[in-house]
């Protein structure tokens, strides 16, 4: 029996990064979520329905794609920027499902990189990425990097060399698909080589040593630093993403940039001392803010540091939310979405009346009784998403857990991997001797496989990179050596 359709045909114009507009169908709304297809127009102004009357889907060819239509099943309407265009006959069979999940963040993305591709990247780029692979050879190590290169002081890097080492780019010619550079140490030719490269959308530098790093020129869409002392980032509108990693009081980040980061996205990971962090200087028109593991969410430091935001996103550790009402103070917030935050009053965030601007709300990892205050305060918000909430005893006992939110996927795998991670931190404060360390820490890795391979694999990457996470935390309560130790987590892990 054929799927219901609740709507059918509505077309909406799209704005694009850069001024430029896409075009999207909503096909129909089903189990999986809302149908949508993005047309392959772009232009500089929002698209009438005429102009989309011949309008092919779009059909991906950039990277490694080979010819998929831009078809997914998202979750809510379409955003407010969307401009309703009105009805026209499906550009594709509607009955025919689809194959793929995603958001609509995607369907504005997806025509950008492709326009790019046929319009701004160079043939040689082109044939080089179709090529593939060759090996290359820095120092004692020859490996084929595939999209992404880690190469420096990082422990799991790729090609190890000291930080203070130069470091001979040229060789990385060889990696046609090279899209993606991690980089631990002090050479600023990484600069100049990620510039030549037009495909190097994504630039990772830590423990770089600069006071000025200038990506103006590249076609780098994403860089993510260390906080230094005094860093200036110069930085054009090409990045979209700039993360800010290890920020914290007695440092100074500042951005030189044109729109003052109206349309960049901020994420700052991991504060010094999990303190939100003093705010980067030059993003007063800053629109989207994210940032991870801070304890306290002072919102008036926020609203004074961007207040032009219209989202926030927030991972806390177990995390107290202060000075609510200065949401009010935010007019043009339309997400907001915070984790993990168990300390909190419900009845010091504003009324609705007092937010005409915001759609959508999350919170996800909260105490019950917050739960239930915020389902009757902000009843009537159009998007309100609460998961995650647990009662008071739990937040006692795994206030410090970083496996805590396991649990919230599958309870009883989620209770057990909590229970192994207690065991281990209670041995690894007691170790004495490498000895002893080597069997708590090679004791917790066991654990988990022995618990994946039982529950049938739930590790998955974010699982994995929490259990390192984990990991870590153990590795410093004793007195081995940190890359020693996380050679016998890979050389163990079986997820």
């Amino acid at each position: 029996m054929p799927r219901k359709k609740k709507v059918a045909s509505s077309c909406y114009a799209m704005p694009l990064r850069g001024g430029r507009w896409g075009a999207c169908q909503v096909l129909g709304v089903v189990e999986e979520g809302t149908d949508v297809v993005a047309f392959s127009w772009v232009g500089d102004h929002p698209p009438t329905l005429a102009e989309l009357a011949d309008a092919e889907p779009l059909l991906l060819t950039h990277h490694a794609h080979r010819g998929q239509m831009e078809r997914l099943y998202v979750s809510g309407p379409p955003p407010a920027a969307f401009i309703h265009l009105g009805e026209r006959a499906p550009v594709v069979d509607p009955t025919t499902p689809g194959r793929s999940y995603g958001g609509w963040d995607s369907l504005t993305l997806q025509p950008r990189l492709q326009k790019r591709w046929d319009d701004e990247v160079p043939a040689s780029e082109k044939a080089r990425y179709r090529d593939g692979d060759g090996p290359v050879t820095i120092g004692e190590t020859t490996v084929k990097p595939g999209s992404r290169v880690r190469i420096g002081a990082a422990p799991d890097a790729m090609f190890p060399l000291a930080v203070e080492d130069a470091v001979p780019w040229s060789a990385l010619d060889a990696a046609g698909q090279l899209t993606e550079i991690e980089y631990t140490g002090r050479d600023p030719g990484v600069l100049t080589y990620a510039a030549s490269r037009a495909l190097i959308s994504t630039l990772v530098w830590r423990e770089h040593g600069q006071t000025t790093i200038d990506v103006r020129g590249a076609q780098v869409s994403e860089l993510r630093v260390d906080a230094s002392r005094r860093l200036t980032l110069a930085l054009d509108d090409e990045v979209e993403t700039l993360v800010v990693m290890g920020h914290g009081r007695g440092r100074t980040v500042a951005v030189d940039l044109p729109s003052e980061g109206r349309d960049l996205e901020l994420r700052i990971w991991e504060p010094k001392k999990s303190v939100l962090p003093p705010a980067v200087k030059g993003l007063s028109a800053l629109r989207e803010l994210s940032v991870s593991g801070v304890k306290t969410l002072d919102l008036r430091a926020v609203r004074r540091g961007y207040p032009g935001l219209t989202s926030i996103t927030v991972w806390t550790r177990y995390g107290t939310l202060v000075h609510a009402r200065e949401l009010a103070r935010l007019p043009s917030l339309t997400s907001l979405t915070l984790y993990d935050v168990y300390d909190m009053n419900v009845q010091d965030l504003p009324e609705l009346e007092a937010l005409p601007a915001l759609r959508h709300a999350c919170f996800h990892g909260l105490r019950k009784s917050d739960a239930q205050a915020l389902k009757q305060r902000w009843k009537k918000l159009p998007h309100l998403d609460i998961s995650g909430a647990k009662n008071d005893a739990w937040v006692a006992a795994n206030a410090d857990n970083p496996l805590r939110d396991w649990v919230d996927d599958d309870e009883g795998f989620g209770e057990r991997a909590c229970k192994i991670y207690a065991k281990a931190y209670r041995e690894a404060g007691k170790a004495k001797g490498k000895g002893d360390a080597k069997r708590t820490l090679t004791g917790f890795v066991t654990a988990l496989n022995r618990l994946d391979d039982r529950c049938g694999g739930p590790i998955d990457t974010l699982r994995r990179e929490q259990a390192l996470e984990a990991y870590g935390i153990l590795i410093a309560l004793t007195s081995v050596n940190e890359n020693e130790a996380f050679e016998w987590f890979n050389e163990l892990r079986a997820f």
